[in-house]
């Protein structure tokens, strides 16, 4: 029997421990190219900015890459390219950036025979303002896993609070992590694609708006073959099965205990019919003071 029960949890074990933990996709702007790095059983397509931000694909003057000190980045002082949105590419603001299409896009999906479930994403966003003002960058996320087939969307399909910095003067600011939790459920066991929309904006046409890492974090495992679902209520069923038989043996020995053994006016042999009689007839009984485990 302690084979069987060993076989169920081997079963149960292997498929819990099929999913791993992960950074499903990352763009880290390294080379100044949009190609992200993604985790085995993941793909994903390019970072690519949308018809909205002015200038189409990268350009010299409204969007880009630029190198900068990400303050939370090791090694410390080093500069790394970034990604960045002048102001005069886009919107004062995430509303303003929902109408007029400023926004950056990348897709994410399981390659065959997989599934994503996915725990969050996360970008370090920074900004540097006018020469003269106190400017402020706006980021928020928008995902879809019908490729936003129902229509553009509103604030109100946001799936957190957007993330504004206000950078001081011409000075640009320390870079700061903004995080989505994607745990809903909406997300999790996806064997399709999902979109992803960063929408981008500045309070003025002097700013500009930069961030780097885009992260989605994660796990991928196997899709489960109907057969692993045969094998779980096998071994759900041999646990079932083990607890009757041992029930059974103890019910028996019992019984026959109490026909040989009782004394005059003992009833124990009663009492364990009775408890027998409730196990195999599936009948209710609370009558079980005095049984004891003799296996």
């Amino acid at each position: 029997m302690k084979k069987h029960l060993f076989l169920s949890v081997f079963v149960l074990f292997a498929v819990a421990a099929s999913s791993q933990a992960a950074t499903l996709s990352l763009y880290d702007f390294t080379g100044s190219v949009d190609t992200p790095t993604v985790f085995t059983g993941v793909t994903a397509s390019d970072f690519t900015p949308a018809d909205g931000i002015i200038g189409g694909p990268p350009t010299a003057l409204f969007n880009g890459f630029s190198t900068t000190v990400p303050v939370n980045t090791p090694p410390a002082n080093a500069a790394v390219p970034v990604r960045y949105v002048r102001g005069t590419a886009g919107s004062a603001d995430t509303a303003a950036a929902l109408t007029n299409g400023d926004y950056f896009t990348f897709t994410l999906a399981p390659t065959s025979g997989n599934q994503l479930s996915l725990q969050n994403f996360t970008v370090d966003i920074s900004a540097n303002g006018g020469a003269a003002n106190a400017d402020t960058a706006e980021y928020a996320l928008f995902a879809s896993t019908d490729g936003f087939a129902s229509g553009d969307p509103s604030m109100s399909d946001i799936l957190a609070p957007a993330a504004s910095v206000t950078a001081p003067g011409s000075n640009a600011i320390p870079y700061t992590r903004y995080t989505v939790d994607l745990s809903e459920a909406a997300f999790q066991d996806l064997t399709g694609t999902v979109t992803f929309r960063l929408y981008v904006s500045n309070s003025s046409s002097s700013s500009v708006a930069r961030f780097d890492d885009v992260t989605i974090n994660g796990t991928v495992s196997a899709v489960p073959e109907p057969s692993g679902f045969v094998l779980l209520g096998l071994g759900a069923g041999v646990v079932a099965g083990v607890a009757a038989e041992k029930e059974g043996r103890r019910c028996a020995i019992e019984e026959a205990h109490g026909d040989s053994g009782a004394e005059v006016g003992d009833d124990s042999g009663k009492h364990c019919t009775r408890t027998c009689d409730a196990l195999f007839k599936g009948a209710e009984t609370d009558d079980t003071e005095g049984v004891e485990s003799i296996l």
